[in-house]
Parts: structure tokens; sequence; C-alpha cells
């Protein structure tokens, strides 16, 4: 038998999968764990911003990198590249949902931009 299954977990370096298997007569049994790494296809820094337009000032985003040891900055910028913000992230945020609250920006369009080390991810987002 064979089957296929997309997974839209990051992976930033490995990851460990085993499958449990439902039988026709009820009962289940488990594979062996099988380890997944990275092909190099993972980009080093990514970004989300959820919902966009967001709601109540107040901008959720989540943030991965490959390099999971290393906090990160992030910054608001205006559309003409003005600072509006900057916050510290700390490496062990990477991959939960963080949001920062932003009552100071009127309606309009903006720039999240999360750095770490020499790699860069920008964002747009929108405020109604």
């Amino acid at each position: 038998a064979s089957y296929t299954y997309s997974d839209e977990v990051r992976i930033t370096h490995w990851l460990l999968y085993r499958l449990r298997v439902h039988r026709t007569d009820g009962s289940s049994v488990y594979s062996k764990v099988t380890r997944v790494e990275d092909a190099g296809f993972t980009p080093p820094l990514t970004v989300e911003v959820h919902p966009n337009p967001i709601e109540d000032h107040k901008l959720a985003f989540v943030w991965a990198a490959t390099d999971g040891s290393e906090s990160a900055t992030v910054e608001v910028h205006d559309l003409s590249g003005r600072l509006l913000h900057r916050h510290l992230l700390d490496a062990v945020t990477r991959g939960y949902e963080q949001t920062l609250s932003l009552p100071h920006l009127e309606r309009g369009m903006y720039v999240l931009t999360v750095i770490q080390g020499n790699h860069r991810e920008n964002v747009q987002f929108v405020i109604e």
C-alpha cells in the first residue's frame, strides 16, 4: 500500500513521525518512528500575519526560522520606511503566535519586518 500526506508544519531541522493505522477489523497499530529532515527547501526565515487586516490594533503574527537559537527583532514601518515600533523576540517564541499592541497607529498599510541575523522577512498588513 502507498499513501501521501502533506504536513503544513515548518521543518527547522528535522521532525519525528509515526503513523497510527486503523485496520478494517477495528484494531489499530503504530508504524515505526521515522525521521524527516529538511531537504534545504525551507526558507531561513518566514513570517505570517493573521488576520489581515488586523483587528483592534493588535497585530498577531507567527515567525519561524531555521536557526532556532538566535533571537530576532520585529519592526513596524509605514510605507515611507519610517520606523514606528521595534520589539525584541526571544528565540523560544519561534513558531508561536505573538501579539503586538499598536494603538498609536492610524488606519492604513504598514510593513512588519522580522530580522534574524542576516535574514529579513517583510509582510504588509492593513489597519482598518
